[in-house]
């Protein structure tokens, strides 16, 4: 369904554009929390084969070897030039890393009013979802209730479908499942006149973890949401 909302297709373009750049921050950001590490330990590679080289240069001086005196001496600047580069390494990747978060932060801060407004903007309801259906299937709701059920999305960005109430799909006796990883199917459902509890959450659930399980940063919007078709 086309929705003929030029606030709303305004909204989504500028969604889509903000989601495009906060996935480009966080790959830098992730690349520089694998590389950082690499790049301390050279640091203390070097640092450390150089301290070896200057305390056996100053030991085969001590003894008279003048000759290995003078090589280990040499390996120790070698060294040491080597851990000088890699302090202006690190200190450059540490720089840009924290602009780069410090960029994140106000992206992410835009990205989340957006979407906010763009969420507000669409009624959320079980007459009327964008793409209802990829929806209900990622919540593993059975197709029985796909025209008879209702979708909220909750402050936490997390995906509710009620269905099999009394009366409406929220009524007594409902069934509750729950989308909270987008990359996953429901990690909570509670199934018609079933009982309230930790019970309902699959072995995949992330109700004890955060969202994020890999590092990821939260609040990613569905494909099927920022879709324009």
């Amino acid at each position: 369904m086309v929705i003929n909302d030029v606030e709303l297709k305004r909204l989504r373009r500028n969604l889509s554009s903000m989601t495009s750049l906060r996935n480009e921050l966080i790959q830098k950001i992730n690349g520089f929390c694998m590389t950082i590490p690499e790049m301390e330990k050279e640091y203390e590679y070097q640092q450390k084969s150089m301290n070896d080289d200057f305390l056996a240069s100053f030991n085969f001086y001590d003894k008279g070897n003048q000759k290995k005196g003078e090589k280990y001496q040499q390996k120790g600047k070698r060294h040491q030039r080597h851990m000088n580069e890699a302090v202006r390494q690190l200190q450059k990747a540490y720089a840009i890393k924290q602009k780069t978060e410090k960029r994140y932060s106000v992206i992410h801060r835009k990205y989340i009013e957006i979407y906010m407004l763009f969420r507000a903007r669409i009624p959320i309801t079980r007459q009327y979802v964008i793409h209802k259906q990829p929806i209900l299937r990622q919540a593993c709701v059975p197709e029985d209730y796909w025209n008879n059920c209702e979708i909220k999305i909750g402050r936490d960005s997390a995906i509710n479908v009620f269905f099999g109430g009394k009366g409406e799909p929220g009524g007594p006796g409902h069934a509750h499942h729950v989308i909270s990883d987008y990359r996953l199917p429901a990690g909570y459902q509670r199934p018609i006149n079933g009982r309230h509890g930790p019970h309902n959450f699959m072995p995949w659930a992330s109700y004890h973890e955060p969202v994020n399980p890999k590092g990821e940063y939260p609040w990613v919007v569905p494909e099927f949401i920022t879709s324009e078709s």
